[in-house]
């Protein structure tokens, strides 16, 4: 009885699998030629959406103190007597409390503004000059930033939290907010450095 020949897997494996491929490829290439050209593929969207909400934040100004109008120095005159000049007396001045800034090797605590017990008040609050070059661009916006208020009041340093979408009105708010003046904050009765957020709002119709 004759055996039947048994194939040779090795020799057939090489070219079954090329043939295999390239009958994929076809297979493939014929779907995407016979695909309606209407068919519309969607984009995958998510079922919750995501809403963000833009807080303007408004910083109550209160109790504001225009500065006192400069008084003319009075033209000295001279004493007809020496009487006149031992009754001549200085009259008595009365300075509010005023803080001194302590030396470089003090370091002074910087509090968080939720943290300090007295907050400091705005006491001089000039508004930013509107740049000519954005004024004439319709630019618009709201720039938020944030003060560093010393012991004394002044701001010492500046720093942009929320930008405006043009660099003219950040700019123009940033130096508007180093002219500002501030009473004092205090954490235990000892005055302290806080950061105060101003924010400034551009607008052309204002």
């Amino acid at each position: 009885m004759a055996r039947k020949p048994v194939a040779d897997l090795k020799q057939s494996y090489p070219i079954s699998m090329r043939w295999g491929i390239i009958g994929a490829l076809l297979i493939n290439i014929a779907l995407f030629a016979l695909a309606p050209k209407s068919m519309n593929v969607k984009p995958y969207q998510t079922s919750q959406k995501r809403t963000i909400i833009a807080e303007d934040i408004k910083l109550k100004v209160e109790n504001l103190i225009a500065p006192p109008p400069e008084e003319k120095p009075a033209i000295p005159l001279e004493a007809e007597s020496e009487e006149e000049v031992e009754a001549a007396t200085m009259a008595e001045t009365e300075f509010a409390e005023v803080y001194t800034r302590p030396e470089e090797s003090v370091e002074i605590p910087v509090v968080a503004f939720w943290k300090v017990e007295k907050k400091p008040q705005p006491l001089y609050s000039p508004k930013p000059k509107y740049p000519e070059k954005a004024r004439v661009a319709e630019m618009e916006g709201q720039a938020i930033v944030e003060a560093l208020v010393d012991i004394d009041g002044k701001v010492i340093d500046v720093r942009l939290v929320k930008k405006s979408g043009f660099n003219e009105l950040d700019q123009a708010a940033m130096n508007a907010a180093r002219c500002w003046t501030f009473s004092p904050a205090e954490q235990r009765g000892k005055p302290v450095r806080v950061w105060v957020n101003i924010p400034f709002n551009f607008r052309l119709n204002e």
